[in-house]
């Protein structure tokens, strides 16, 4: 009986600890942006939209994030027209990318006529939930218009303060651009909306600033910039 005991009291621990290994291994699998609630601030802006206080994958309101090309989820190692998913192109050409979705160009084979990033195409839907998505070209000319705009140093990096007339705030990080592999432009920055450039379906619409300007420009689809999310508040 005793060694019965002694059998049943290893077995009970060996499955105890192969629960608690799988258990882990479960908790891995899980998408922990998902699990974050990710702060946002109200700046009393005409429409109601509600500002992320940082960028998708960063830890601090100074931290440059991760960069994603436009339309893609997820970030990488290298921001090229041959591994870009929504189009094809060569790299040695940066005119020559072939979109194959968001089109309205009669020129390329895939006519969509779609001008908006769709949720599954939206990062900030995707990567931290459905009440968060990209902003569009419409909603950073509300910031700029509806806010003043200061550059600041916060903890060794540069960016612009965006103040509300409610006196609330947001900090935009200078974060650079990425393109191949490298990491260029880093006293600037390029932040994607969600809306193409209507002009050019090779091209997205985005925020660009340095330190003496700001303005709603486009670049290439497949380069690596950063994404502020935004969502609104359902209350009002």
């Amino acid at each position: 009986m005793a060694n019965l005991k002694l059998f049943f009291s290893v077995f009970c621990l060996i499955l105890l600890s192969f629960f608690k290994v799988n258990s882990k291994e479960l908790m891995c699998e899980v998408d922990s942006s998902k699990l974050i609630k990710h702060e946002y601030v109200d700046l009393g802006l005409p429409s109601g939209t509600l500002w992320a206080t940082m960028n998708i994958g960063a830890f601090s309101l100074e931290d440059d994030g991760d960069f994603f090309s436009w339309g893609e989820v997820r970030s990488k190692k290298i921001y090229s027209l041959s591994n870009y998913m929504l189009g094809k192109g060569d790299d040695n050409d940066e005119e020559s990318l072939t979109p194959t979705k968001y089109n309205d160009d009669p020129k390329y084979s895939v006519v969509d006529s779609l001008y908006t990033l769709s949720t599954d195409d939206d990062a900030a839907f995707v990567e931290w939930g459905t009440e968060w998505r990209m902003p569009t070209y419409a909603d950073f000319l509300e910031l700029i218009k509806n806010c003043k705009w200061k550059w600041k140093k916060i903890n060794g990096n540069y960016g612009y303060k965006v103040k509300a007339k409610n006196g609330n705030w947001i900090f935009l990080p200078a974060a650079g651009l990425r393109y191949n592999d490298q990491h260029d432009y880093r006293d600037e920055s390029f932040y994607w909306t969600s809306t193409l450039y209507e002009k050019n379906s090779q091209a997205a619409r985005l925020l660009y600033f340095n330190s003496k300007i700001k303005e709603m420009m486009a670049a290439n689809r497949c380069s690596g910039c950063t994404i502020r999310p935004v969502r609104i508040d359902k209350a009002k």
